[in-house]
């Protein structure tokens, strides 16, 4: 078996490397497992350190670390109109698939997403036929800004 530890990006002040090593000092950063069962492993891992206060923790990351719902990424990504983006979050928020600082469900499937804001008050009213014209984009828009963070990173790879 092996260990493979790879610095992954230049020491130069401008990279996460160089931070990590003025903030913390040396040490891992980050450690990749492959295991049968992710999920029993964090689990065996957890009681393990709780009983013997030994091992290592896990990060608890905020759903919004990846990527978070605004009224500009749905201008932008689904070519709608403020208004209707306003709305649009609006009703996300109060259907409570997205928290009030747009961290939207990262369960949430586009057919749920879809009944959810087909029953809402964009369905009414005068952003009605916006919304039932752009409804496609709309939700790729709120379904692809769970991880908007990954995708300014990665692009298209």
């Amino acid at each position: 078996e092996q260990v493979y530890l790879p610095i992954n990006n230049a020491l130069s002040p401008v990279g996460h490397v160089h931070g990590f090593l003025q903030e913390i000092g040396q040490g891992i950063q980050h450690v990749a497992n492959r295991v049968e069962d992710l999920v029993d492993f964090v689990r065996r891992c957890n009681e393990f350190r709780e009983m013997t206060g030994e091992g290592f923790s896990f990060l608890n990351i905020p759903r919004s670390y990846y990527g978070v719902l605004s009224v500009m990424h749905l201008v932008a990504s689904a070519d709608i109109e403020v208004e209707l983006a306003e709305a649009v979050l609006d009703a996300c928020i109060a259907e409570q698939i997205a928290t009030e600082d747009g961290a939207v469900d990262l369960d949430l499937t586009k057919a749920s997403l879809t009944a959810i804001l087909d029953q809402s008050q964009l369905t009414k009213g005068e952003m009605m036929k916006e919304y039932i014209e752009r409804k496609d984009q709309i939700a790729d828009s709120i379904l692809n800004s769970r991880y908007i963070n990954l995708y300014s990173l990665l692009r298209n790879h």
